[in-house]
């Protein structure tokens, strides 16, 4: 599901445990400012760049300017000696 933000707007997202395997940030477009609980770094994310959130926290979303962006989960397994990555949309990004 891709998420708009107009200039200014945030997004908020609380993470249940279960949704915390890692969860990443892929802008689409615009110019975003991420900020988490328990972290001391905060993160800017320009087009077609992407960042992967693996600490438990809100997170919170700033646009500075107008953004579109998505919230994908990654779990990681091991097969046959290979890493292997699934990217799945975040169904429920309800703040």
């Amino acid at each position: 599901m891709k998420i708009l933000l107009d200039k200014n707007e945030l997004f908020v997202y609380s993470p249940k445990s279960k949704d915390m395997n890692q969860l990443r940030v892929f802008c689409h477009s615009g110019l975003l400012h991420i900020t988490q609980k328990g972290d001391m770094q905060d993160r800017m994310l320009f087009s077609h760049q992407s960042y992967l959130i693996n600490k438990k926290g809100k997170i919170v979303i700033e646009a500075l300017k107008p953004a579109s962006f998505n919230l994908l989960t990654e779990s990681v397994s091991l097969q046959e000696n290979q890493y292997k990555v699934k990217l799945t949309s975040m169904a429920d990004c309800s703040a």
